[in-house]
């Protein structure tokens, strides 16, 4: 979700979004809470831009090889991120290392 709050015309489409809901079923509950998470987290906030608990060159210093395989792991740490699943580089390591076989 959080990877969604962050881009940069989340507000717009957002503001889509409802206008796409009223015109149609009229349900709000996933427009509410998407201006809900909003509203608390500025778009270039540090919970919504925090830095890397693990970067490019750490994976690659444990045995990670470039190439595309290698940005599917970046992401998939960035989102374990900010969804708060990770919370210090030592857990990212181990989830890295127990969740991706190197090549």
């Amino acid at each position: 979700m959080k990877r969604f709050l962050r881009e940069e015309f989340f507000p717009e489409l957002l503001k889509l979004h409802h206008i796409d809901c009223q015109s149609s079923h009229g349900l709000l509950d996933l427009y509410e809470f998407c201006r809900e998470s909003l509203a608390g987290n500025e778009i270039d906030s540090p919970a919504l831009r925090p830095a890397p608990l693990l970067t490019g060159q750490e994976l690659l210093d444990v045995g990670y090889r470039p190439g595309p395989r290698f940005g599917q792991i970046v992401r998939w740490l960035e989102d374990e991120q900010l969804e708060e699943r990770l919370t210090t580089k030592e857990q990212a390591l181990e989830a890295v290392l127990g969740h991706w076989a190197m090549d």
